[in-house]
């Protein structure tokens, strides 16, 4: 069994740990960091949804890792799309911002586990959020084009 820490590893939030064997894994966790987070961003600086994953990455926020984000994100920007998702799944602690925040960008076919009380106040967060990055239930795809 191996563990991966992509945050909450010193510093408050960013919960991203990767547990994975052979060819199985699992997402304990997708959060912000908040230390992180708030040495680039703030209220009136945010990343660019039209870069998809990559002011993510390239700050920190994110983990350069394939087969784990968003088709649309990924085309738009020029990254590839792996067929297959990287991991079988997300398990979600409960759904504070440091432990949850990043499920955005992940790719749709990614299920995601969490309780009851945690779906409710995600679907809340999303039904009355207006960022960017606040769906976190249902994917509304970017940058397709219409015919």
């Amino acid at each position: 069994m191996e563990l991966n820490f992509y945050g909450g590893v010193n510093e408050i939030g960013g919960n991203k740990i990767q547990v994975k064997e052979d060819n199985s894994g699992f997402f304990f966790d997708f959060g912000m960091g908040f230390s992180r987070a708030n040495d680039y961003l703030s209220e009136f600086l945010q990343p660019r949804k039209s870069n998809g994953v990559l002011d993510f990455v390239a700050l920190g926020l994110l983990p350069c890792l394939k087969g784990i984000y968003r088709e649309d994100y990924l085309r738009h920007s020029g990254l590839s799309y792996e067929k297959e998702p990287a991991v079988d799944g997300v398990l979600i602690s409960h759904s504070h911002v440091d432990h949850v925040s990043y499920v955005h960008h992940l790719r749709e076919d990614i299920p995601i586990y969490l309780s009851e009380e945690s779906l409710l106040i995600l679907k809340a967060l999303e039904d009355t959020g207006a960022a960017s990055f606040s769906e976190y239930l249902h994917l509304k795809k970017s940058f397709q084009l219409a015919a």
